[in-house]
């Protein structure tokens, strides 16, 4: 063997070792929580590794661009952790809602479907309650076998054709209050007065202004943190869900 005979073949070698370390490094999927996230953020699909043998990746990513009313976004992981667990039950509502509203931070037109070997489960800040429970029972039934696919196009579908006409999440409208608009009635005295009759409208007009000022001061305060509750009892309604096996 000459010498350049001797540089091919180490090259040949070199290629193939790196070949190799890269179709391992493939292999090796991060599937932490975190790596999740990350990737939901940009992209539709995150599907553990556990779990790509009953998803078809390219059917799912289909049925999301044949959507025409909403954006979705799969997680698809073996199960719920403990604490989204009670007894057998996957608590996946609460899960969704979690996932949707601190890591995802989506907006209302986006959908998370959130598939466990247990069962499938759709969250839209959009759609009441009951008709995600629906949507998520009669997904679960289409399944064959160990191909969970069916489950998650279905529910893509009838999500997505309940946004067409779903209006948006409640918006507080600003920090106007509305009225009658009618003055309090003043008695008349027996003596014309104009600074006194003044002076008598101005002490209940200061009164409602203080009133009015309390109300928009604890409605700021609060709004918040009503809406996270709203939000996470829906969540737990959600929860009510069927099962796959």
């Amino acid at each position: 063997m000459n010498r350049s005979d001797f540089r091919a073949t180490n090259l040949g070698a070199l290629s193939l070792a790196a070949l190799t370390i890269a179709s391992g490094a493939v292999a090796q999927q991060n599937d932490s929580p975190q790596e999740a996230y990350k990737t939901l953020r940009s992209s539709s699909v995150w599907v553990h590794s556990e779990m790509k043998k009953f998803v078809d990746v390219g059917k799912v990513e289909d049925a999301f661009r044949s959507a025409s009313h909403g954006k979705f976004k799969l997680l698809a992981i073996p199960g719920a952790g403990e604490e989204y667990r009670r007894g057998n039950r996957e608590l996946r509502g609460t899960l969704a809602t979690k996932i949707f509203k601190n890591e995802l931070k989506a907006d209302n037109d986006t959908a998370l479907i959130i598939l466990t070997k247990k069962g499938v489960t759709v969250y839209s800040p959009k759609i009441a309650t009951s008709e995600l429970v629906a949507f998520g029972n009669a997904a679960a039934k289409a399944v064959s076998g160990e191909d969970y696919t069916p489950a998650i196009t279905q529910i893509v579908e009838t999500t997505d054709a309940r946004l067409a006409t779903a209006t948006r999440a409640p918006v507080r409208q600003g920090n106007t209050r509305t009225g009658t608009g009618q003055a309090p009635t003043i008695a008349k005295s027996n003596e014309s007065n104009p600074v006194a009759s003044l002076a008598c409208l101005a002490i209940p007009l200061l009164a409602i202004a203080a009133i009015v000022a309390m109300i928009v001061k604890s409605i700021r305060g609060n709004v918040k943190r009503y809406r996270d509750a709203a939000l996470e009892l829906k969540g737990k309604s959600v929860d009510a869900i069927s099962y796959l096996d």
